[in-house]
């Protein structure tokens, strides 16, 4: 059985529909917080991974992660 991508975007995009009709701003909210936390951290192990393969050196990895820290930090207080 083959999923086309827009079959299931629609799909996706109906159950999403009936969640905010079913459930109150409080669940909405909780269910969005535990999405992008959960995707946030397997994204930011994947962006670690690609630092890591990228540097040579321990040192030049500690440069770009602190960089990639800083950033990060630096979006989320401003």
């Amino acid at each position: 059985m083959r999923v086309h991508y827009q079959d299931f975007m629609i799909f996706f995009t109906f159950l999403l529909f009936w969640i905010s009709i079913q459930f109150g701003q409080i669940i909405e909210d909780s269910i969005a917080y535990i999405i992008v936390l959960s995707i946030g951290i397997v994204h930011g192990s994947n962006d670690f991974t690609i630092l890591k393969k990228q540097q040579n050196s321990k040192i030049d990895f500690l440069k770009s992660t602190g960089f990639y820290l800083s950033l990060i930090i630096l979006c989320v207080v401003t």
